[in-house]
């Protein structure tokens, strides 16, 4: 990580949404908590896609638990996927706890929630996790060497905090995937990482 986030609660107007549409099969909306991402992963589509903009904050939507009420009341209950632009569960959210207040919100309105990360954060929310509908977590691993992935994924926890917090969430009867992301010829030792 570059330096400290500047977290900003007023970006995007209250009449913009905060679900968007999501293109991955089975799932018709999508929640990004953050707006950046402190992994700053080198190869990531969404820092690119943002022409470097994400390189030295993080930001959020101001009241999002709000904005997000009241979109989740004028829907059915489903799964929204989180973690398509940035990670739920990157380092600042271990101190502003928002996708865990968002999490919540989904739970009161008897939503659930698929979510990928690189982070063995997630485990703290198996409370919230554990009472919602149909509920899944993955976690992605992409470098079976540490030292690659610090280079690649500066802010990233180790692969094995990602392992273990994999098994965590399994045992405590949350359904769980890997996705081996991303494949980089001649850097990603997918055999290895199976194991």
């Amino acid at each position: 990580w570059l330096g400290d986030p500047r977290f900003d609660y007023d970006l995007g107007s209250k009449a913009q949404p905060v679900l968007l549409p999501c293109s991955l099969p089975g799932y018709e909306y999508q929640l990004d908590p953050y707006i950046g991402c402190g992994h700053q992963c080198l190869y990531c589509y969404a820092l690119c896609s943002q022409n470097g903009g994400w390189m030295n904050e993080v930001r959020s939507y101001k009241n999002l638990s709000e904005r997000l009420a009241d979109q989740v009341s004028q829907l059915d209950p489903q799964p929204i996927y989180m973690g398509w632009y940035s990670d739920p569960y990157q380092p600042i959210e271990a101190e502003r706890c928002q996708t865990r207040e968002l999490l919540q919100v989904l739970l009161d309105a008897g939503f659930s929630a698929c979510i990928l990360t690189k982070s063995d954060l997630v485990v703290r929310d198996i409370d919230l996790l554990l009472r919602m509908p149909e509920v899944s977590v993955g976690i992605s691993l992409g470098f079976s060497d540490d030292c690659l992935r610090y280079l690649l994924e500066l802010g990233t926890p180790r692969n094995h905090s990602r392992i273990t917090a994999l098994q965590t969430l399994k045992e405590a009867g949350i359904d769980t995937y890997a996705l081996i992301c991303p494949i980089l010829p001649f850097l990603t030792d997918i055999p290895m990482l199976l194991k």
